[in-house]
């Protein structure tokens, strides 16, 4: 990915330390950064770029929620290129179709195709990433 100038982050709920871990313990090839008081999705909120969901520790629908701080941020993906025009964007909104945010993730493959071919120019035959655990009702 170095070659197309490309720059991977990861960025979660809980303190330092423990994005620290999950580097190890997941096999991580990118840098992941604590933000346990929610700045960056504050700031994407700010700025247009991304809602991040945040489910607040007075919210009864998440169990594991009272473990962090400030309460636990929904998956998320913003990809952006130098300029801060967005390539890729996408939120996990919890509801019972993805049992409260933990399923429906989007393909890594399909994501990377499109902003590959939204980098290139071209994304004529690139179709929009399909999602990984959703039910159907």
């Amino acid at each position: 990915m170095k070659s197309s100038d490309v720059a991977i982050y990861g960025v979660t709920a809980q303190p330092q330390e423990e994005a620290d871990k999950a580097v190890v313990q997941l096999g991580l090839h990118y840098k992941t950064y604590g933000d346990p008081d929610h700045n960056l999705a504050n700031y994407l909120k700010e700025k247009g770029l991304l809602d991040v969901i945040i489910a607040r520790r007075t919210d009864s629908k998440y169990s594991r929620v009272k473990e962090y701080k400030d309460g636990m941020t929904q998956p998320a993906i913003l990809v952006i290129n130098r300029e801060c025009e967005v390539l890729y964007s996408f939120i996990v909104t919890p509801g019972l179709s993805n049992v409260y945010g933990a399923t429906g993730r989007p393909n890594p493959k399909e994501v990377w195709q499109l902003v590959k071919a939204k980098l290139s120019g071209s994304t004529e035959n690139v179709k929009t990433p399909s999602k990984y655990g959703v039910f159907k009702f």
